[in-house]
């Protein structure tokens, strides 16, 4: 008897929907992705490396509590992940024009971004504290140093 043969006489099919946690959807990240492109890169735009680096530090809440602890453990146990799925909302974001690649390959806002990122901004009710952990530097903090001290964990 082959199992492939044999028609069932009831199937049933439930659906028992989990829901996604907001950090795996692309949408997510690529609102994250504006946000830093808008506050916290010069000229709206930076490199790969920088993007990666600054989404491993903000979609953490224990990493921006940990940013300004007095202690050295963050920098001690920080660990960046170079998320695929950061690169994948890159892509996304790029395919619906709200970045673009400039002629040094850095990722950059485009009109379309700089408005999303914008509404993102005045928006009250989302990345609540993602936002007030930004607002907290500078657009010129995190330059290629910083980032590098980040990645290798020295403390700044």
């Amino acid at each position: 008897m082959n199992i492939l043969d044999v028609v069932p006489k009831k199937a049933v099919f439930r659906q028992t929907g989990t829901p996604v946690e907001p950090e795996l959807r692309p949408v997510w990240r690529i609102a994250l992705i504006a946000l830093i492109l808008s506050l916290l890169s010069s000229g709206n735009k930076a490199n790969a490396k920088k993007i990666q680096v600054l989404c491993s530090l903000i979609s953490s809440s224990d990493k921006r509590q940990k940013y300004f602890s007095p202690t050295k453990d963050l920098f001690e146990n920080f660990n960046v992940r170079f998320d695929p799925l950061v690169d994948r909302a890159i892509d996304l974001g790029i395919g619906g024009k709200i970045f673009e690649l400039d002629a040094s390959k850095s990722i950059k806002l485009t009109k379309k971004g700089l408005e999303f990122a914008k509404k993102i901004e005045c928006d009250q009710e989302i990345f609540i504290n993602e936002k007030g952990f930004i607002l907290k530097f500078k657009k010129s903090f995190f330059t290629d140093d910083v980032i590098d001290r980040l990645v290798a964990g020295v403390r700044l």
